[in-house]
């Protein structure tokens, strides 16, 4: 029923009139963050040296498993996916690479490699690997860089990989990972990041930013002043996880707080704010990594977060003011934030509660408009222009909302008539269904 709800949103509203976006360029990406080995067990075929009592053994994720779950994915609206390294490797999360020709056994064969990445794309998902750039304990060589490269390139256009993720950078310069880069996608034909913070046009995950929405986020009551200071740039990626971090949801639980709200909140701001949205997995589950730095993935426990990251990347594909537009805070203090990001073409209000009280904004006709509603699309709220010209945005404790700006027409005769057609079709088929039913038992 939720979700019925939302799609009446989205196809009433101006939203509706734009299309989904391709991922042509690194601001319109927004990315979802796995490791084979702890994602899915597909086969046991290929389960060697699996060993469920130890964190640093592998656990038997593959392929075939990941391919399994691409609807998930694709149900949450990633338009890239980054897989981690799936070239022959000492261990499960790749590191002491052993080969740039060869998968890695214990994630099945090349073959599954490929149907993995066709499945990908039959849901319009890049795919991207992992290429760390030590070799035995140490650094490449000029002559081993050349040799990466050529191997690396002939792989991933092979395998139809879209792109490669830099990582164990730490022992190069910034010229040297720029210039690899630089001639691996001219080779390629693909896209290269680096996951080096130096590297700021290809960097993954800003730590500065991670640490900011940890800590305003993990807890409510947390003052929200800061991001008056957050960087402009879309082009930076920003993530509420890392792969090697500690998991917020770890910080929230030694808080006692209660991780599904406090992840609606957070979730509402990484995909809103400037940047683009690194998500690890787990997160739809609230993972916890008290036990293992990379528990593995259950798809059998609630995905009380699954359904608002979706609709919170549907909007953000959709919309190219959410990831480009400008932005203006409209309030700081305390442990509310309210921002507005904007474009000739719309308008968006973006409201976080982080406090653990009912709380109010005014804002004026100088900073919305005169004559017009705000559409709150994750609370389904409504919001018009008071008599004294202002707007008022109320929220409870820990909620958020999304808020587009539109002229006030009055009533949306669109979205009443799609409403009353979805119930009227209802009902017709519940009849329906009843008659036939009844037919059957004479």
């Amino acid at each position: 029923m939720k979700s019925m709800k939302w799609l009446l949103l989205v196809a009433t509203s101006v939203v509706a009139m734009s299309v989904p976006v391709q991922a042509n360029e690194a601001v319109d990406r927004s990315y979802y963050e796995l490791l084979i080995d702890r994602y899915n067990n597909g086969t046991t075929q290929n389960d060697r040296d699996v060993n469920h009592d130890d964190e640093f053994a592998y656990q038997g994720g593959d392929f075939i498993g990941v391919s399994d779950r691409v609807q998930h994915v694709a149900d949450m609206n990633f338009t890239t996916v980054l897989v981690g390294n799936v070239f022959d490797a000492e261990r499960y999360d790749g590191k002491g690479i052993r080969s740039y020709e060869r998968v890695n056994e214990h994630f099945g064969t090349e073959e599954e490699l490929r149907d993995m990445v066709e499945a990908f794309h039959k849901q319009s998902i890049e795919v991207v690997i992992d290429v760390p750039l030590i070799w035995k304990g140490q650094s490449l060589d000029e002559e081993q860089q050349r040799q990466m490269i050529e191997k690396v390139a002939t792989f991933i256009e092979s395998n139809d990989i879209d792109g490669v993720r830099f990582v164990e950078t730490d022992a190069y310069d910034v010229r040297t990972l720029e210039e690899r880069a630089a001639q691996l996608e001219q080779e390629s034909k693909r896209f290269v990041i680096i996951a080096d913070e130096r590297v700021t046009e290809r960097a993954v995950v800003n730590e500065e930013r991670t640490e900011l929405l940890q800590q305003t986020f993990a807890a409510f009551n947390e003052p929200t002043d800061a991001f008056v200071n957050w960087s402009l740039d879309e082009s930076i990626p920003i993530a509420l996880d890392t792969l090697e971090g500690e998991r917020m949801t770890k910080k929230m639980v030694d808080l006692r707080m209660f991780p599904p709200t406090r992840w609606h909140l957070a979730a509402t701001a990484l995909f809103t704010l400037p940047g683009t949205p690194v998500m690890t997995y787990g997160s739809e589950i609230a993972l916890n990594n008290d036990l293992w730095q990379h528990p593995i993935m259950n798809f059998k426990t609630e995905m009380e977060l699954k359904e608002r990251i979706g609709q919170l990347n549907d909007l953000r594909n959709r919309s190219k003011t959410l990831r480009t537009g400008e932005v203006e805070w409209l309030h700081t203090e305390g442990d509310y934030l309210v921002w507005m990001r904007s474009s000739d073409d719309e308008r968006w209000i973006v409201a976080l509660n982080n406090s653990d009280e009912t709380r109010s904004i005014q804002l004026t006709a100088d900073q919305i408009g005169d004559g017009k509603k705000m559409r709150g699309l994750l609370q389904d709220d409504l919001i018009r222009q008071n008599e004294d010209g202002t707007y008022y945005i109320v929220l409870t404790r820990e909620m958020s909302d999304v808020y587009y700006v539109e002229e006030d027409q009055g009533y949306n005769v669109g979205y009443i008539v799609a409403t009353a057609s979805v119930v009227v079709g209802f009902t017709i088929f519940l009849v329906a269904v009843l008659r036939r039913s009844n037919r059957q038992s004479v």
